[in-house]
């Protein structure tokens, strides 16, 4: 029962998908750089994400990405920055994924 449980938790953390403007991209040099060039900005609340090593990890993930042209973790909002490079797209899915690689959880995405 307390594994069904566990499970069932684990599934209602995975991401929530948000239209809103209720959170905003991090801009930092790099980041404001890809924006001006055209780039979809996307905002990632994770799940756990406290220290540098928290923040190396996810960078060095989706630096690696050809989609992704920026990145920054705001460790004092717990967020993933991302600047997707124009005409470039990372799904949902594969955000949550590559978050899981690096070792965190998907609270939600906004877009």
């Amino acid at each position: 029962m307390k594994t069904l449980l566990i499970l069932f938790l684990s599934f209602l953390s995975i991401a929530t998908v948000a239209s809103d403007d209720s959170v905003s991209i991090t801009h930092t040099a790099e980041i404001h750089e890809a924006l001006e060039s055209g780039g979809t900005p996307v905002v990632v609340e994770v799940l756990g994400v406290v220290c540098d090593f928290c923040a190396t990890a996810m960078n060095k993930v989706f630096a690696k990405q050809d989609e992704v042209t920026a990145t920054y973790v705001d460790l004092d909002n717990k967020t993933l920055n991302l600047v997707l490079k124009k005409n470039f797209d990372l799904s949902d899915d594969q955000i949550v994924e590559l978050v899981q690689q690096s070792g965190y959880r998907v609270a939600a995405i906004h877009r």
